[in-house]
């Protein structure tokens, strides 16, 4: 039997921190690619246009997974927010957990759905009714990615990340072949190009 409580994540837990710093090598190991890129850039141009909470699977006494959310929840910690609206699925033996990496809690009400997959009908996703359609339709915010790509390309145009003489990531599409070469930012880790997203995007906002 599993609670559902909707909190604010606290930010600054230790537990969160080694979550997101997680979220960050997964990303990494999936071999950052541009939509991963743009999105972020996106969420943290527009933190506070987003309404959606995040959804967090707790197991005893961790955090399991982070999904959907991953990329909201790194742009809110790389924005310095201290907490962020989620959506908490956990046992009934988590709750002094809970009550430690969240506060402003409440349990799940009508404002949340709980609707089924419509191309795995045993399989079942949290979500608000903002966010009703893209269940029921089955459409990914992946579809988006002209609209992230168009609005980063306008502020930098076609960018690429280096670690040494490698290339971590580039933003220019496959299929889309570069009028001029691309700007090129160097990096010293890989890990480096989550701080440079947040730079970029606090020059594109006037920060």
């Amino acid at each position: 039997m599993f609670k559902i409580k909707t909190v604010e994540l606290d930010l600054e837990h230790r537990d969160v921190v080694d979550t997101i710093d997680n979220i960050k090598r997964e990303m990494l190991r999936e071999q950052m690619k541009s939509h991963n890129v743009l999105k972020l850039f996106w969420f943290l141009g527009n933190y506070n246009q987003i309404e959606n909470p995040i959804t967090i699977l707790i197991w005893q006494d961790s955090i399991s997974t982070v999904h959907p959310g991953r990329g909201r929840v790194l742009a809110a910690y790389l924005l310095k927010q201290k907490y962020i609206d989620s959506i908490l699925i956990y046992n009934p033996k988590s709750e002094e957990y809970v009550n430690q990496i969240s506060s402003n809690q409440q349990y799940h009400n009508n404002k949340y759905l709980l609707l089924q997959q419509p191309d795995k009908k045993s399989v079942y996703q949290i979500t608000v009714e903002n966010q009703k359609k893209y269940f029921v339709n089955n459409i990914s915010m992946d579809r988006y990615l002209g609209y992230y790509l168009k609005t980063f390309h306008s502020q930098f145009g076609f960018i690429e990340w280096h670690v040494g003489n490698n290339l971590l990531v580039s933003t220019k599409p496959d299929y889309q072949k570069a009028t001029k070469e691309p700007t090129v930012i160097k990096l010293n880790k890989e890990i480096d190009i989550f701080d440079s997203l947040r730079e970029m995007s606090d020059l594109a906002n006037g920060f």
